[in-house]
Order: C-alpha cells, then sequence, then structure tokens
C-alpha cells in the first residue's frame, strides 16, 4: 500500500499565515491565499503526484524585480535541471520547488542567504507541497536545505551532517542530499555531465525501488 503524505502523522501540518506574518523575509506572501501563491504564480500546477521534488534554497527575482518559479529554467541551476529531466523516463512527473517561496534580501534590497529562523517559518509550506504532490523521491540541493531538512526532520540520528547522494527516509519518504547544480556550475564544470548522469542514475534507481 502507498504511503500517503497526510497518514505520515509528524507531517500534519497546514498552512498558517501566522508563519508568513512572523518571517523576516519581506514579501507580500501572507497577504495572499498561499495556494494561490504556490501553485498560480510561484510553482506550476500539476494535476497528478509527483515522482520527483526538486528542492532549492529560496525565490530569486527576474530582472523586473518579479518572484520567478522555484528553480527556473532562465537559472543556471534550472538549466541544469532541465539536462537531468531530459534524461528521465517522459512518465516521470518532476516537481520544482524552493524551501524559502520568497526571495530573502538584504537593506539594500539585494538577494541575501535565508537564516534559519525564515527557513523554519517556511517549513510548513514545503509540508504542505508534500503533503499535495506526495513526491516518491525528495531530493534536497546542496549542503544548506539538506542539513536544514535533516536537522528539522531529525532524519539522521548519528549526525546531522550533510552527505552527497545518502538516502534519508522519514515515514516513508525518501529524502536524497545532493550537491546543489550552481556549485558544480561553477567550481567542478568539468565534470558537470557526470554529475548530471549521477543524478538520473540515482532517481531511476531509487524510483525502481519505489515500485
Amino acid at each position: 500500500m502507498k504511503t500517503t503524505f497526510t497518514s505520515c502523522g509528524s507531517f500534519e501540518k497546514r498552512f498558517n499565515k501566522k508563519a508568513c506574518n512572523e518571517c523576516h523575509v519581506q514579501c507580500k506572501t501572507a497577504k495572499q491565499d498561499l495556494n494561490k501563491y504556490l501553485l498560480n504564480k510561484s510553482v506550476s500546477t500539476i494535476n497528478d503526484p509527483a515522482d520527483i521534488m526538486f528542492v532549492g534554497l529560496s525565490a530569486k527575482f527576474d530582472k523586473e524585480q518579479l518572484v520567478m518559479k522555484p528553480l527556473c529554467s532562465s537559472t543556471n541551476t534550472g538549466k541544469i535541471i532541465d539536462k537531468i529531466e531530459e534524461r528521465l523516463s517522459e512518465n516521470i512527473i518532476v516537481y520544482r520547488t524552493n524551501l524559502v517561496k520568497c526571495p530573502p534580501v538584504d537593506k539594500n534590497n539585494k538577494i541575501r542567504y535565508p537564516n534559519k529562523k525564515e527557513m523554519t517559518h517556511c517549513l510548513e509550506h514545503l509540508y504542505m507541497e508534500i503533503y499535495r504532490f506526495n513526491p516518491k523521491i525528495i531530493i534536497m540541493l546542496g549542503e544548506q536545505v539538506s542539513n536544514f531538512i535533516i536537522e528539522t526532520l531529525e532524519l539522521s540520528h548519528n549526525a546531522f551532517k550533510y552527505v552527497f547522494s545518502k538516502t534519508y527516509i522519514k515515514d516513508d519518504l525518501k529524502f536524497i542530499a545532493t550537491h546543489h547544480p550552481s556549485y558544480i556550475y561553477i567550481y567542478k564544470r568539468k565534470i558537470l555531465n557526470e554529475y548530471i548522469q549521477e543524478i538520473v542514475d540515482l532517481i531511476n534507481n531509487k524510483l525502481s525501488l519505489a515500485y
């Protein structure tokens, strides 16, 4: 029997605008219906459950200061994920999201890394997405995302530490830690193709075990 997200007791959380109101990220999300924000403005609507969920760190602005779709194809990270998807079966449904849904900015209105409080406040929105799309595999992109989720959800009982390609299991959900595509693109571009194929092989292997 397939385990659904709603049956996972430790994940039974629902959207509460209080989380947005208490968040330090300056955005308009708290003034909107988050379902409408996530599924229409920020994230493409999918009618079927997802096989794969990619989780990036935080949202970004485009040149017109509009919030881009998560892991958008206009970014280097999005382009790499596009290449990963191209090598996967057409039947595999991929869902892209960010841990922090709004672009965190500094006092000069420049993008910065989100802090732990902001990630904590926004985490329940990720819960809602997992509940909605019930992915078979959740791929955590980069150390910041991986370490935060590993620690917060207590995925590892030995040490809260990111390990590349390691699978962490929580209530029958599989979380996989990977290097962030932008890290590979900037610092390890010579192995970019190998990185893409390694993620593809990892996904195919884990999905074959999920069925």
